[in-house]
Parts: C-alpha cells; structure tokens; sequence
C-alpha cells in the first residue's frame, strides 16, 4: 500500500485557530430498512458516548453487559470496560477453516453493502490472527476505524473463530487529504531531512554540542544544535530536555494573538511544504511522549502505510501554554520525535 503521511492536529476550542474537527454528522447506512445495518448504525452512533444507552445494566458485571440491541446473524453481542469500551459480536465458531473463510466473506458482503464507502484495511498480526480495519471515507480523507473484523484460524489445534467490534475506546479523527504538490525549497528540504533521521535518533543532524547545569555529584545536559535547521526558526536543540525529541523554536513571547498567528501560519506552512503526499486531521491524540502537557495547540504529522495507528516518526507543530514558572510566555515550535498515530 502507498504510504500516506499524514498531519495529526488537536485545536482547542477556540476560534483563534485555523479549524477544529467535531463529529457533526451520525454514522449512515446505505440500506437503512435493514435489519443488520440498522443494528450497527445504533451501535456506531453510541460510541462517543460509551454505549451508555445500550448497556443492560441489570447484572452484577461492572466490565460486561449485554447490549440492548440484538445482531442478526451474531450468538452475541456484549459492551465491555477494558481500557476504554467496546462492543464484541460473535459468532458461532465454525468447524473447518473453510467454513469460516465463508462465513467471514459472507459478513464482509454484508458490511459492505451497509457501508459502500468505508474502507476495509486488512492487517495480518501473525500467522493465526487477521484484522480487518473499517471506517469511513471522503473525497478529501478519511475517518479512523469505527468497526473491526478479527479472525482466528489455528489447523494445529483446529480452532477457528471471528468477531465483529464496534470501537468506542478511542476518540473520533478525521484525517484530510492535501490537493497541492510539494514545495522544493530549503524550508521543506530541512524538514524531511531532519525527519528522514528520526529512526537514526538524529545522529546525522546534529551540530555543535552545548552541556548545560550539573554539579559535583550531577552530570550536566548535553544538546545538540540541528544542522539543517529550519528557515525563521530561532533554535533548533536535541534533545529536548526530558524528552527524545527534537525542539525547533520559533516564537518566545508574551502576546498570545502573536503566538497564534504564527502558530497557524507555520502549520499552512509547513502542510504547503509537504503537499499531496500527506493527510492531515485536527484531533488530539489519547497520549504523547513528545508533546508537552501545557500544549494549548499542536499539530502531527507522521509518514502512514496504514490507515489505523502505529508508532511512527512524527513532526509536531505546537503552541505552549505559559508555565508556572514563565508567567506569561507562550512557544511556538516544531518537534521532531516519535508517537503512536
């Protein structure tokens, strides 16, 4: 599959930033007078809100409930709390491999029909397992997975199993497309190579070294600067303290319009800079290891070969909230690290 590179952004709910991704429209079927279709809509349409309105509470199961709403076709259909919720449908095992092949080709048909413009990734886990991803699609781009097929084929110990889960674990991401090509020039040039050396921890960008602090008993913080660094950038520094990644600097200051101005223009900038290549989405991932914790914005963008996420190297767009001890101060910067996307 061809890789896709996408920009991965969280806008607070403010109107000072370029644009926020909220769920406006519920999930649709393409066939809503059917029963199976009509039963996952339910279930998709309550993700966002944990299934609440669907769980039968009524047992003694804090983590289990049986869903209100019946799957035609499926033995069973539960909610269950473990990190996050979901919904698990199954189905009767079947007896031979080549009894499940049909069946799960059977409800591949049917998911089909119900949803003619989703996509269907297929991700082989190991020799026994396969999941396929399923989400919706646009002209300009796509959602994250809202369902997800597994099957499990074992000849050795003549086991054969498949599932339907219905996701709701996990935040709503709209992904967008770009319709420009790339730039050639030195800003985009120093991005992708700085990028290109993430997985080599940056060891073929670094530039004059810098030990700040330490004592007697405490060793100093060594950094490095970053060669290339990138066009109206103040500083670029590896590692960032506390953290593997890289930071480039470009705003250091007490007004706030100022700071979201250049904020939004460096991620217009920046998506300009890489073009068609990239998808881009305004969500906030569930967690970082790179993005600071006073972020008030921050953008992310990540070389993808597949729609459902994966820990890959990442450029980060982000503007910083002022810290107790920087009364005041807002950051713009663009890091360099790596994230789950």
């Amino acid at each position: 599959m061809k890789n896709l590179i996408f920009l991965f952004i969280f806008l607070s709910a403010t109107t000072t930033f370029a644009q926020i991704d909220e769920k406006s429209e519920v999930y649709k079927t393409a066939i809503p007078n059917n029963d199976f279709c009509s039963a996952l809509i339910t279930l998709m349409n309550d993700a966002s809100s944990e299934f609440i309105h669907l769980r039968d509470s009524s047992g003694t199961d804090k983590f289990k409930f049986p869903s209100k709403v019946i799957i035609p076709g499926a033995i069973s259909a539960n909610i269950y709390h473990s990190m996050g919720y979901y919904v698990s449908i199954k189905y009767k095992d079947p007896l031979s491999r080549e009894a499940e092949t049909q069946a799960v080709e059977n409800l591949t048909k049917q998911l089909k029909e119900c949803f003619p413009g989703y996509y269907f990734e297929t991700e082989k886990v190991d020799e026994n397992k396969t999941l396929v991803h399923i989400g919706n699609t646009y002209d300009n781009g796509y959602e994250s997975e809202i369902l997800e097929l597994k099957t499990w084929q074992s000849d050795s110990v003549h086991y054969y199993n498949y599932d339907l889960k219905v996701i709701g674990d996990q935040k709503f991401v709209r992904y967008h497309t770009i319709s420009t090509s790339a730039q050639d020039n030195s800003f985009a040039t120093s991005l992708r190579k700085i990028y290109d050396d993430t997985p080599n921890e940056f060891r073929n960008v670094k530039g004059k070294a810098h030990t700040e602090g330490g004592g007697m008993f405490q060793p100093g913080h060594t950094s490095y600067d970053l060669n290339p660094q990138p066009d109206s950038a103040i500083s670029c520094r590896f590692p960032e303290p506390g953290k593997p990644a890289c930071n480039c600097l470009f705003y250091n200051g007490d007004n706030h319009a100022d700071a979201v101005d250049l904020y939004n223009h460096l991620v217009e900038k920046v998506k300009n800079a890489l073009g068609s290549e990239f998808t881009y989405t305004y969500s906030k991932p569930e967690s970082s290891s790179t993005i600071t914790e006073n972020s008030e914005s921050h953008a992310i963008f990540a070389i993808k070969a597949t729609k459902h996420a994966t820990r890959t190297p990442c450029i980060i767009v982000q503007l910083v909230k002022s810290s107790s001890y920087e009364s005041g101060k807002y950051l713009v910067q663009i890091l360099f690290g790596k994230e789950k996307v």
